[in-house]
Order: structure tokens, then sequence, then C-alpha cells
């Protein structure tokens, strides 16, 4: 009988970029760390995480990591991965991987970039962007040396090939991904068989917010995660550009 596969989904942590958003003008989208408070949603995510793995991982069961090699999901797997070896008593059964397929969106030269200033410094690449996004096709719209959503869609579906051989070859029945807002939503699309129109409607998920898909069927939250300091401050991965 095929083992079952579980999949969590994680968003990093509230970060630095969460807080103020212009550290994205001054800082590589890469190198973003979390905010404290961002290290304490991790550390709150991780006690729920323990609840589904503690018990995996005394049947023998083994584990798979799966990590945006950016700095803020570094920090947050990290400050996870501790507290769950605290709560399950001893490192379990883990392949851990890092996937470059996982990372952020990527917004080339509209990264930080305040929305008003888009149609004066990059009028015509503003109105190609702006004329998809106003006939319901944002997930098309590929920023000017960047990605479109529909980008991220297709390399997220790469790291699946990851995924399944682990769980076929090495017996992986949990799969823990820690991610970015789009990322996550492109990753629950691609795995269900969703349409461009359920992520373009699908909100971004909370920080540090724990999605189970379990057999094929989303599950959905089973950690809403806490909320950041200043949510209305949240950068571009609530499907806005230059916020």
């Amino acid at each position: 009988m095929p083992k079952i596969l579980s999949v969590y989904l994680v968003r990093h942590g509230e970060s630095e970029a969460n807080l103020d958003k212009s550290v994205n003008a001054a800082k590589a989208d890469h190198a973003i760390e979390l905010s404290p408070n961002g290290a304490d949603q991790a550390v709150e995510a991780d006690i729920k995480l323990a609840t589904f793995l503690k018990a995996a991982a005394n049947a023998g069961e083994q584990i798979g990591t799966y990590v945006s090699p950016y700095t803020r999901t570094r920090q947050t797997w990290q400050h996870m991965k501790t507290g769950i070896i605290s709560a399950i008593g001893h490192l379990p059964a883990m392949r851990q991987r890092e996937s470059v397929f996982l990372r952020e969106m990527e917004y080339g030269l509209f990264d930080g970039v305040a929305d008003g200033d888009l149609p004066t410094r990059f009028p015509r690449e503003y109105s190609y962007y702006e004329k998809l996004k106003n006939a319901g096709g944002e997930f098309y719209a590929r920023v000017p040396g960047g990605e479109s959503r529909c980008d991220v869609a297709q390399r997220v579906h790469q790291a699946f090939g990851t995924i399944h051989r682990d769980h076929e070859r090495h017996g992986v029945q949990h799969a823990v991904v820690v991610s970015h807002g789009i990322t996550t939503r492109a990753f629950v699309m691609m795995w269900l068989g969703l349409s461009p129109e359920w992520i373009e409607a699908e909100k971004n998920p909370p920080n540090c917010s724990i999605r189970l898909l379990r057999d094929g069927v989303d599950h959905g939250y089973v950690h809403n995660g806490r909320p950041g300091h200043s949510p209305a401050r949240e950068r571009r991965e609530d499907g806005l550009i230059g916020v």
C-alpha cells in the first residue's frame, strides 16, 4: 500500500522589510533578515509543527525539509529546527535540502521602487504590466528583469520532482517546505492543479503559518501564525508591486 505524503507549507517569519518597506530599496531581497518578532513567530510555529512530527519521528517515519536559500527562510528554519529537536527530544530522521526553486518571486527593475514612482521611472514597462493586471491577467505579467507569478509557478513545480523522489525512494512521508508568500500560493496551485484565478484570489499566508496538504487534499491552516507588528506595511508578497 503506498505511503501517504504530508506537506507542511511554512511561510518565513516577519522580516525587517515587512516592518519597513525602505529596506527593499537598500538591501538585496535574498539578504533580508527576520525581525525579532519574526524569530519569535518561528519559535511558536515549531511548537505546533512538532506536534505533527513527534509521532512520525517516534514511529521512525522519514521527514524531509525543503528550504528557500534566502536569509529569512534559512533563519526561520533554523529557529524551527531547534525547537522541533527540543520538543521531540532528539534529532529525527531528516533529509534536509535547500532549493532555489522555492525562492521568492523576483521583481527585477521594480524591486524596491514605490508604486507612485513606477510610472515615471519605467513608463513603458509599467504601462504593459498595468494592461495585463487591469484585464485580470496579473498572473502572466512579468516585471522587467524579473518574473511573473506564472514563472514562479513553473519553477516551483520543478521542486516537486525532488519531493516525490524522496518520498518514493527514501520513504519521506512528511515534507516541510519553508518559503515565501507568493511561492507558497504557487506551490498549492500546482500541487493541487488549481487555476491562475485561484492564486490571484487567494490571500497571502500569514508569517510563519503552516498549511497542510495531505494525500493530495488541502487541509488548510493548521497554524495561523502570530500577527506582525505592522501588517499594513506588508511587502510585495501580498500581491502588490512596489509595496
